[in-house]
């Protein structure tokens, strides 16, 4: 199915390929030889299309243990066909007469071979020539009159009798020599030197040749099978149990002699072993039989043995060492096998990390065979990367396994509440509901419907139902059986934050950030057919089966006719059809909060439920009066709610950073329970009611575990790498779990025992790890956090030596240690630098005591001047100088022990990621890949700045246009073909326009009644959607087919517009291109009505560069702005350009009508035509579009210190405009003096889009980083931040860049990273790129594949690299040779931040809070 092998971990990866795999086709899928009825049962589950299985066993209880119904038995030879057989197998091609002698001893070898096809050929392989009467006569002789020498079933006496009468025609040799092969392993390939080495264990001077011959002698009897490679033999399961009850108590010590063999052949230790084909494989095995589980227990925790066999075997096999003993294994080999379990996923498709990834799980261990292990690693590695101390997840802990194949934030829980099997119902923020099985981890469906983050659900108590809540504002209620959707609940005019079902099954509640709360009654008549369907059983689809016979002791009939089970879907008919639950109505609305209420939980005794909500509060309301009595005591907004199951107890979780803990009864707060360090956003509590769970938000990572009536803290369990979203406890019958969901997009299952385990924390910060820095020395190493909190690590034995908690008010960006280790230099984007002093106790100073002592850090001075977040920072040789560089364009040079500020340069761009100090020079490159260079820094007069410009990066933009009248925003997505609709609440939708899969929008445009989207993708593919229709109908302009037919057609369209609406509905848009060109389009003229393309669309000119923009100015005109900086008019109806005019300088970024009607895009006075224009030239230009000349009405040059605008909104009434630009504000100009009269001020990068609402009063922003933004005109405020669900996180390019000073080895260079996880190395001098670094054949999913982080050493050969993929990857650089990749480690969460010294040693940020050390081992060479 896949065209390749796959090596599996657990059959839970296995099912979730097959999953996959399956769907939508009708494989035959062959489960062979089936032992365990879970793991046959767990794989018949999976398939997903229409497939059939066919199922083998040699066990009839595998089938009964199944259902089986019918069962086709294999059964024995019948006497024609047993005779056919054993003619054919001793010569002869001719039937036996019935005078012929020889027809008597023929019915006696069949009579005692029994129709047992193994049994007559062994016996048949005995007869030399077949002519021979005497020789047939003996055999028959002693087939009839030997005795049985196993007592099992009639098959495998029949098979004994066949074997001890071909053993009798063999030499006393060749028999011992069959009876030793007994000690090896059923069905496995075995090597002709691995029998010779075992037959030399009592006949030292066999040859090579007479050994060949013997093997050759056993094959020609069927004793030894041809084996499934070249010059290799196996035994039949049957062969082997017959040889080894020969051996009888003899068989260990052939074992221990053939392990001897192996020893003495070898001379050192099994581990040094060649790959034979076998040892590796299968030497642990006779290690078992042979009893010697001592010194396979040392194997096992031996290095070099668990790398050789890894290397030679893959992973799935390694585990299974450990996976097959039935012993009581030592603490040290448990620890092994826990931390290769953890380690799976990493070393199944990277074999050369084994040795990092034991040493960052058991560097903590007290073992002393754990100990020799990790210096072993530590010793035989040859280029490596090894942590210095425990950074992953130790084995032993509470931490089961981890559910990791969610792509997004976690935000909700629901688990099916009937004892035994458990499903998990899980909700993300990409739409979507996960289904799982809770003991398998394995995938068993995704729910889709939803058009918003899934933040809520709730399972009924009978199983049947599950219902779900959106921030699309509905509530959707699901067949949990069935996995289909039965109905959409509408009436919430905002995010659904709860829903939850009372005991009684026909009451459902949800609540919502509208303030509401609406009470559900399901319709009694559907109910009681709801129940009669939905809770009867439905007969098991009959499995086809084959048993393969041991015995004839049984009889099954046989099926005529083999039926297969089928795993196609049920197909499931209309929602509105079924008879199950799928009318509910809203009985009441409930109003009572002042703010959005998050969460919702039921009583389970009484008619009554609490909410709580951003108003401070918990309310509780009684369902029969429908009053309510408001819970007052936390000081910020109550994220969930819970209650015991006895009513007895609520427990709240709030933004205070508390818990609190309430009697019902008397409405008190009993508790209030401290020691998070953020929002609390999630709680739980045990069916027990003896134990709550509270999950931090934000910052805070942790899951504290409290005694509920006392109130004190039990334990924390930490690993998540992002805030907890859902908590919830399940009983299971292995025991109480926790499940944890997290932003992180993982679900980590627990173990919560009565006493459970704390987990201890792992160096680093409780927040992501933005920024590091290490000393050139290489003793002294600093990293910063998100929330602001800067620490000082000694960098040879990663302890901390000093602590600065609030550091910087808001986010440490960057830092620089000095290279005498005396000075730190810290950029935070609170827009501010500061410098610290490293002191150390003056009685221990000297260098004598310098890398052992600690030290210490005081604020030597503060420095101010950038007016966005720095970026990064650096520090002269000297430690005189400072330079630091920001978001804004600015890069100022500081007097480090004055505190002051000696220099302000100006950058040609914004984002400033990397700057550098190279000999008496300043480099400094911004996140376009654009390196300005100062050099003079002495005299204002004398600096001069040169500029290059590197290979182009692609960043984070993507179109995007705004529905003032429906207060919308539309966009494309950076990640794929799909296009993003939200308003103003959050509300969100997506959908497929059509284009290819792995495609990118490059432009789109909405028609003004918003029932018409076209799109252009990067493939070239051009489509129109209907937004109207329930299906959204796709229509094709230009297909993929015909792009790749014509080369001409492969230029991407870069801009759109719609221009008008026909009596028809047929709509008229431009389209241009990066080349200029522009081209006029019918919606009604698509791919299924115009044969060819040429006939679908009109060139109607072209400008200078590419079309960057357009705006309309009637039904039938249209202006355009151009990459060479002109406007253009074109005309529809008279298909032309009408007037074309160099407007600016540079690149026109944008273009708006205005005008005093108030009507932005279709103006309803033809004579008052005016366009503003936005220009990478620093200008924005009024224009009077129907004057004869072309002069602007207005021109305004930006202040120096503001950048230029890149996108333009005008306000409905003509009086105002914005602007959106690169330094993160928005800013408000008088339309008529040209004024500045607000500014917008934002945390978020790369403005996408700007507009007005429609009554002018609100301002709409959407930003590259994945954030929405809305601003209260008049009053500047913020009223709503919301994330777009784009997989791209806004902070994963902080450290996209590195810059490498000129006196390295390759030269001046600057180190940048891509989103397809490649490095160039570029010249900054020149502007041509030197080297391309990527990871071959590396398939990810595209969020997964971005460079998070890059550091570079002094002298260039080294460059250390992070990803989202979590991997931390080493390269190397040669001036004149090839660059490779020297080695990688991957970590739990992915890195943030890198720095490293020339001596090899890393330090790394992740985005847990973690701060990790390395050591880069390589060889020495001489």
């Amino acid at each position: 199915m896949t065209s390749s092998h796959l090596p599996f971990t657990e059959l839970s990866e296995a099912i979730n390929v097959l999953r996959h795999q399956t769907r939508d086709k009708d494989y035959v899928i062959v489960l062979d030889d089936v032992t365990n009825v879970e793991h046959a049962r767990d794989v018949i589950d999976a398939m997903t299309g229409r497939c059939q299985v066919l199922v083998t066993s040699h066990d009839i209880q595998v089938f009964r243990a199944l259902q089986v119904p019918h069962v086709h038995n294999l059964k024995t030879f019948d006497k024609r066909e047993s005779e056919a057989l054993l003619l054919k197998k001793i010569g002869l091609s001719y039937a036996l007469d019935p005078f012929d002698e020889r027809r008597v001893m023929v019915d006696v070898i069949l009579q005692a071979c029994g129709g047992l096809p193994l049994a007559i050929s062994v016996v048949a392989a005995t007869v030399g020539n077949p002519e021979d009467v005497n020789a047939l006569r003996s055999i028959a002789r002693a087939l009839k009159s030997h005795s049985p020498s196993t007592k099992e079933g009639t098959g495998n006496r029949q098979v004994s009798l066949s074997f001890d009468a071909s053993l009798k025609a063999l030499t006393p040799t060749l028999q011992r020599r069959f009876l030793l092969c007994g000690v090896f392993p059923d069905n496995v390939d075995i090597p002709m030197d691995v029998l010779t080495l075992l037959w030399r264990t009592e006949d030292p001077n066999l040859s090579e040749v007479e050994s060949q011959k013997n093997a050759e002698s056993l094959l020609l009897r069927s004793l030894l099978l041809e084996g499934g490679k070249p010059s290799t033999y196996l035994l039949h399961e049957i062969v082997r149990d017959f040889a080894r009850s020969k051996l009888g108590d003899e068989e260990p010590s052939v074992h221990r002699h053939l392990i001897e063999s192996y020893r003495a052949k070898l001379g050192s230790g099994l581990e040094d072993s060649w790959n034979d084909g076998y040892c590796f494989q299968h030497i642990s095995c006779h290690f078992r039989r042979a009893g010697m589980t001592d010194r396979l227990m040392k194997i096992l925790v031996s290095y070099s043995w668990l790398k050789a066999k890894l290397k030679t075997t893959d992973f799935f096999a390694l585990l299974s060492e450990f996976q097959d003993l039935d012993l009581d294994l030592p603490e040290s080999v448990v620890q092994v096998r826990e931390a290769l379990s953890l380690s799976g996923r990493v070393l199944c498709s990277d074999k050369s990390q084994l040795g990092a990834q034991l040493l960052g799980r058991l560097s903590r261990s007290t073992n002393k065979d754990i100990i020799q292990l990790c210096k072993d690693v530590d010793e035989r590695s040859q280029v490596a990367l090894h942590p210095c101390l425990q950074c992953l997840t130790a084995p032993g802990g509470p931490n089961i396994r981890t559910y990791s194949r969610n792509r997004h934030a976690v935000l909700c829980f629901a688990v099916t509440n009937a004892p035994g099997s458990k499903r998990v119902f899980m909700g993300s923020d990409d739409y979507t509901i996960r289904v799982w099985d809770l003991k398998s981890c394995r995938d068993v469906s995704v729910l889709h419907g939803h058009h918003g983050d899934v933040s809520a659900l709730a399972i009924r108590k009978d199983d049947t139902i599950l219902a779900s809540g959106s921030r699309d504002s509905t509530v959707k209620i699901w067949d949990v059986d069935r996995l289909i959707l039965l109905c959409t609940l509408e009436g919430h005019k905002s995010s659904v934050n709860g829903v939850v079902f009372l005991e009684d099954g026909a009451t459902l509640i949800s609540v919502s950030s509208d303030q509401t709360v609406k009470v559900w009654k399901l319709d009694a008549l559907l109910e009681s057919q709801a129940s009669n369907v939905l809770l009867s059983g439905s007969p098991l689809t009959p499995i086809t089966s084959i048993i393969w016979p041991t015995t004839k002791d049984f009889e099954i009939e046989t099926i005529p006719r083999t039926q297969l089970l089928s795993t196609s879907p049920t197909e499931s008919d209309d929602a509105r059809d079924l008879p199950g639950p799928n009318t509910w109505l809203c009985v009441s609305t409930l109003v009572g909060h002042t703010g959005q209420i998050n969460a919702v939980c039921a009583f389970h005794h009484k008619c009554m439920v609490a909410t709580c909500s951003d108003d401070h509060t918990v309310r509780l309301w009684d369902l029969d009066s429908l009053q309510s009595h408001c819970l007052e005591g936390h000081e910020r907004a109550v994220c969930d709610v819970a209650i015991t199951t006895d009513d007895r107890f609520l427990v709240s979780a709030s933004g205070d950073r508390k818990v609190g803990v309430w009697d019902v009864e008397k409405r008190d707060l009993l508790h209030k329970l401290v020691g998070h360090t953020d929002v609390v956003a999630a709680i739980a509590i045990t069916p027990d009611d003896a134990t709550l769970v509270s999950g931090g938000g934000m910052d805070d990572t942790t899951i504290r575990i409290w005694k509920l009536r006392e109130g004190d803290q039990v334990c924390t369990f930490r690993g998540h790498g992002g805030g907890i979203k859902a908590l919830t406890v399940v009983d299971t019958e292995n025991g109480r779990i926790l499940l944890s969901g997290s932003v992180d997009a993982s679900c980590r299952i627990w173990k919560l025992e009565e006493d459970p385990q704390d987990v201890e924390p792992l160096p680093g910060h409780d927040s992501p790890v933005y920024t590091v820095a290490v000393s050139r020395v290489g003793r002294l190493a600093v990293s910063g956090s998100r929330s602001g909190e800067l620490k000082l690590w000694n960098l040879h034995t990663g302890t901390i030596e000093a602590v600065v908690r609030n550091a910087h008010s808001r986010s440490i960006r960057a830092l620089a240690v000095s290279e005498d280790e005396n000075m730190v230099v810290s950029g935070s984007k609170d827009r501010k630098v500061k410098i610290w002093d490293v002191s150390q106790d003056a009685e221990t100073s000297s260098d004598i005591f310098r890398s052992v002592q600690p030290s210490y850090l005081f604020e030597r001075a503060v420095l101010r001047g950038h007016v966005g977040a720095v970026q990064c920072v650096a520090i002269s040789q000297d430690s005189k100088l400072v330079v630091s560089g920001g978001w804004d364009n600015l890069v100022f040079l500081w007097n480090a022990k004055k505190g002051r500020c000696v220099r302000k340069l100006f950058h040609v761009s914004y984002g400033i990621m990397s700057v550098v100090f190279c000999k008496q020079s300043i480099v400094a490159c911004a996140r376009d890949n654009v390196v300005c260079r100062w050099v003079g820094l002495t005299a204002d007069d004398q600096t001069k700045r040169t500029v290059v410009r590197g290979p182009s990066a692609r960043w984070l933009s993507y179109p995007a246009v705004m529905l003032p009248n429906e207060a919308k925003i539309v966009s494309g997505c950076p990640e794929d073909e799909r296009y993003r609709q939200w308003d103003k609440m959050g509300r969100q939708s997506c959908g497929n326009c059509g284009h290819p899969s792995g495609s990118v929008l490059t432009a789109l445009a909405v028609s003004c009644d918003g029932g018409t989207l076209v799109s252009a993708s990067t493939t070239g593919t051009v489509t129109a959607l209907n937004l109207t229709r329930s299906n959204h109908h796709v229509t094709h302009y230009v297909t993929q087919k015909e792009v790749v037919a014509r080369s001409e057609l492969k230029k991407q369209t870069s801009a759109i517009t719609i221009l008008e609406t026909g009596t028809e509905g047929h709509a008229v848009f431009l389209t241009g291109d990066v080349q200029g060109a522009v081209k006029m389009w019918q919606t009604h003229k698509g791919a299924d009505v115009v044969r060819y393309v040429k006939d679908r669309f009109v060139v109607l000119g072209a400008a200078l560069g590419q079309i960057t923009c357009f705006c309309n100015l009637s039904r039938h005109l249209a202006v355009s702005g151009s990459g060479g900086g002109t406007l253009a008019v074109w005309d529809v109806r008279e298909r032309r350009r009408r007037d074309c005019w160099e407007a600016h300088d540079a690149v026109v970024t944008d273009v708006v009508t205005t005008d005093g009607s108030g009507r932005q895009t279709i103006l309803s006075v033809p004579n008052t035509r005016l366009v503003l224009s936005a220009s990478l030239d620093r200008t924005i230009k009024l224009w009077f579009v129907s004057a004869s000349s072309y002069q602007p009405l207005h021109l305004m040059f930006l202040p120096r210190d503001c950048p230029p605008a890149l996108r333009l909104a005008a306000a409905p009434n003509g009086c105002h405009f914005v602007t959106g630009s690169v330094d993160n504000k928005l800013r408000a100009y008088d339309a008529n003096t040209f004024e500045l009269v607000k500014e917008y001020p934002s945390d978020y990068y790369g403005v996408n889009c700007v507009g007005f609402t429609a009554d002018g009063r609100e301002i709409m922003c959407s930003y590259s980083g994945s954030f929405l933004g809305v601003w209260d005109f008049n009053t500047g405020e913020c009223v709503s931040a919301n994330r777009d669900n784009t997989e791209r996180r806004s902070d994963t390019w902080c450290h996209f860049s590195a810059v490498v000073p000129t006196p390295s080895q390759i030269g001046p260079v600057v180190v940048t990273g891509d989103t397809q996880n490649k490095l160039t190395a570029w010249d900054y001098v020149t502007g041509d790129v030197k080297h391309c670094l990527q990871v071959p054949n590396r398939k990810l999913r595209r969020c997964s594949q971005e460079v998070t982080c890059v550091a570079v050493t002094s002298d260039g050969r080294r460059i250390v690299s992070g990803s989202a993929d979590k991997t931390l990857r080493v390269w190397s650089i040669v001036p004149s040779g090839e660059n490779s990749l020297l080695c990688q480690f991957t970590f739990e969460h992915a890195p943030r931040a890198a720095a490293i010294t020339d001596t090899g040693q890393i330090c790394v940020g992740l985005s847990n809070g973690q701060v990790c050390f390395l050591n880069l081992k390589e060889p020495v060479t001489v």
